[in-house]
């Protein structure tokens, strides 16, 4: 019995032994498969809700990029204020034409919201018109929704009524200065992602959704691809995980795996799709990896007859599934930091190194067909990564070829060296370079505008930079279009008013600055309508373009010449003052009068000019020039007028002559007023001599002088001659401004020869003529009363 006993002791012993082997066998078994399901189902979640964010990004970016460019088409706004205009239409469509080069890839549309009538751009549509009271039928009310809805852009599922196939369309506005345009799409098949997608969709192992900020969702893929109005609770009901998801929301920069408790959901994979207010959500079911709860038992019974292989079964799990999933989670993660390192598992021959070719297979044509280039650098710069958009940028076919031409010579990709500089100089002080444009050169030297990102990392065991590369090439040349219509004149190819303006007002800046001179030449060709009667609109337009030519050529490249309109241009002279400009316009003059043209015999010019005052507006300066301008034509055409005077020589330019319309009546004012012009006269021709500055300066002080006494003789006069009191008081203000302004411009003792022009031409602008001629014969009409001044 004793024996007995101790064998049953022994066995009793033996049996606890080998029961608790067995509890913490399957114990740990049940451990290690709950651990492998959790970091399977979390890896899962991050990777596909990344995976479809990049993917509908890239979908949103080019839908947003084209609404943009839309907006912005000269040839579109033309079209939508004259919608029955064919010849604009036509240039229309042709913008369309180009836009939808980009979306050869998808469907994609283009609505165009008018007063009377929508219309539909696509690939068999050409700008269809449909009535807007018959517009909305059935199938169109996703068009009023994305009208009604408050966001820039929206999700329509259209389904063909003659077959299972399903497109997705990504709705963008067309919005320009705050008004609705009308509505720019992209259709997805989504027969196609399903099959890219298959696992993801599957309601039985996961459910993929896009949701707003709000946490509302617009889409998911529960049941087949669906939009829906439900919330995630009916997806998930935990408090916690939905509080943790609104601050994920709250603040999306950068992706985010969420475990789920007391739920048919293990993880939540949460990414954002950038350039919108929407983020994916990819909810994993942990059990469709493995389902613990239904194979514990069975586990625990098979462990319970097979005692002898629990050991070898752990040690088999743990080194054929374990550690070999756990290297392929580590490959991924360092596959998706650095492209270079392959997945583990791919060299297998059992179902791991199948799954593992699938995730490889998946990765590369996830990552190959997104429409960026993506590139990585190692912490020296060096090339080490380029996918497929990213090598052919640069006329090449593999990674292996980029890295061989490029890896270590990454300066011969850039066609500036101050680019590369700029590029490297982040590099070597570890920052992320944020946007940068430059010029890139192919392998063929071909040169094309990119935009660059670049990041720097370091994590799962990769540290360098992480970049991505845009092609925006038809962007720049694009912007160089608009540039150039909206400066260049399309006929003459001179700048236009617009630029003319601009050029004007900048010149003015730095002429009063610097106390430089400048001058504007305003020329009309004569009888022009006539030529274009007689000779037809064709002849009309070659003359105004070879015209064109002959006036830049008498012109220095400092000089600015735009056409103004019509026939008429205008020309701006930095550092010109007066006489220089009279001899640019006569060389002109001249130059177009000799101009033969084969049908047309004779073409002459009219000409304007002025100098700029310091003290006028460029409203001022031109309605000067442009009076100027009128008086030659007025006065017999082909000639050059300036100061209210035709003077086809500089003699003529500075003489003012006396004429019997200026008497007052009065003998004295009369007396006063020649000598004014005798005194501006000799100060004018003074200015035309070499060396007269000090001449000068005594004559302008002496013209003060007599001005003064002369305004003091005339408020006399006019006070005896009954002149009204009011507007005496006003005269005598006219009188006390002037003298003031004549009185600061003389106050500078060192005047130099452009100075000294410029005031006398103030005398002879503003006290002669602005005043004396204008001003003065307002109170003829009391001096004519009586002859002299009184004793």
């Amino acid at each position: 019995m004793h024996k007995s006993s101790m064998i049953r002791k022994y066995r009793l012993y033996l049996l606890v032994i080998i029961m608790i082997a067995i509890a913490v066998t399957a114990f740990m078994l049940v451990k290690e498969l709950n651990h492998v399901t959790e970091k399977r189902a979390e890896a899962y979640a991050d990777l596909h809700s990344r995976e479809l964010a990049t993917l509908f990004s890239s979908y949103l970016s080019r839908d947003i990029t084209l609404a943009q460019n839309t907006a912005a088409s000269a040839q579109i706004k033309a079209w939508l204020k004259d919608e029955f205009n064919q010849e604009v239409k036509s240039q229309a469509l042709d913008t369309l034409s180009v836009f939808n080069q980009s979306s050869k890839d998808q469907k994609m549309f283009v609505a165009f919201d008018t007063s009377s009538n929508v219309y539909y751009f696509n690939t068999e549509t050409a700008l269809a018109k449909i009535n807007i009271e018959s517009r909305m039928s059935h199938d169109d009310y996703w068009y009023q929704e994305v009208i009604d809805s408050p966001h820039p852009y929206t999700l329509y599922l259209e389904r063909e009524p003659l077959s299972t196939a399903v497109t997705l369309w990504i709705n963008v506005k067309i919005i320009q200065n705050g008004a609705f345009l009308g509505v720019v799409g992209t259709g997805i098949n989504m027969d196609n992602f399903n099959e890219d997608t298959a696992f993801f969709t599957n309601p039985e192992t996961a459910t993929a959704l896009i949701i707003d900020a709000s946490g509302d969702i617009k889409l998911d893929t529960d049941n087949g691809i669906k939009l829906t109005n439900m919330t995630l609770q009916h997806y998930v009901s935990n408090e916690s995980f939905h509080e943790r998801l609104a601050n994920a929301l709250n603040a999306p920069i950068s992706n985010t795996v969420l475990s789920i408790e007391n739920s048919v959901y293990s993880h939540a994979g949460i990414s954002p799709i950038k350039g919108s207010n929407w983020s994916v959500i990819s909810l994993i079911k942990g059990q469709a990896f493995y389902e613990m709860e239904r194979y514990g038992l069975i586990f625990f019974y098979i462990l319970t007859i097979l005692l002898v292989l629990v050991i070898a079964i752990h040690i088999s799990i743990h080194h054929i599934f374990i550690k070999p999933f756990d290297a392929l989670i580590n490959s991924l993660n360092q596959n998706s930091a650095a492209h270079s390192l392959t997945i583990y598992g791919l060299d297998r021959n059992d179902e791991f190194g199948q799954l593992a070719a699938s995730i490889e297979a998946l990765s590369n044509r996830l990552v190959s067909s997104v429409p960026v280039g993506l590139f990585l650098l190692n912490d020296k710069g060096d090339l080490i990564y380029g996918n497929d958009y990213f090598v052919k940028q640069f006329g090449l076919n593999t990674t292996g070829e980029m890295v061989t031409f490029y890896g270590k010579n990454l300066h011969d990709i850039f066609s500036d060296s101050a680019d590369y500089t700029q590029f490297s100089n982040y590099i070597k002080n570890q920052l992320a370079l944020g946007v940068m444009e430059a010029k890139l050169k192919r392998i063929d030297q071909q040169v094309f505008w990119a935009e660059i990102h670049l990041t720097q990392t370091d994590r799962d065991g990769f540290s360098g930079f992480e970049g991505i590369l845009l092609n925006i090439q038809l962007k720049k040349e694009y912007e160089s279009e608009l540039i150039n219509q909206a400066t260049v004149d399309p006929l003459t190819q001179l700048y236009n008013r617009r630029y003319f303006d601009e050029t004007v007002k900048k010149e003015i800046n730095r002429s009063t600055r610097h106390h430089h001179p400048l001058s504007m030449i305003l020329f009309d060709l004569d009888h022009f309508k006539t030529i274009n009667d007689t000779f037809g609109h064709i002849v009309g337009d070659e003359i105004l373009s070879n015209i064109t030519d002959v006036a830049s050529n008498c012109l220095r490249e400092t000089d600015t010449i735009a056409r103004w309109g019509g026939e008429e241009f205008s020309i701006l002279l930095p550092e010109t003052d007066l006489q220089g400009a009279y001899h640019v316009a006569e060389k002109i003059r001249q130059a177009i009068m000799t101009y033969k043209h084969p049908t047309v015999t004779r073409i002459t010019a009219s000409f304007g000019i002025a100098q700029y005052r310091m003290d006028e507006s460029y409203i001022t300066w031109f309605e000067r020039v442009d009076r100027y301008l009128y008086y030659a034509k007025e006065n017999g055409r082909n000639q050059i007028y300036g100061l209210n005077r035709d003077y086809k020589s500089i003699d003529q330019l500075i003489q003012l002559k006396w004429h019997d319309s200026f008497s007052s009546g009065n003998t004295i004012i009369d007396e006063q007023h020649k000598e004014l012009f005798k005194i501006a006269n000799s100060i004018i021709s003074n200015t035309m001599k070499i060396n007269s500055e000090s001449a000068n300066r005594h004559a302008i002080k002496a013209f003060f002088e007599f001005v003064k006494k002369h305004f003091e003789d005339e408020e006399y006069i006019l006070r005896d001659v009954g002149y009204p009191e009011e507007d005496l008081l006003k005269h005598k203000k006219d009188h006390d401004a002037l003298l003031s302004k004549i009185k600061s411009k003389c106050s500078k003792e060192n005047l130099t020869h452009s100075e000294v022009m410029q005031i006398a031409m103030m005398l002879i602008q503003e006290v002669v003529y602005e005043h004396m001629i204008q001003e003065d014969a307002k109170y003829f009409d009391y001096t004519r009363k009586t002859t002299d001044l009184p004793d």
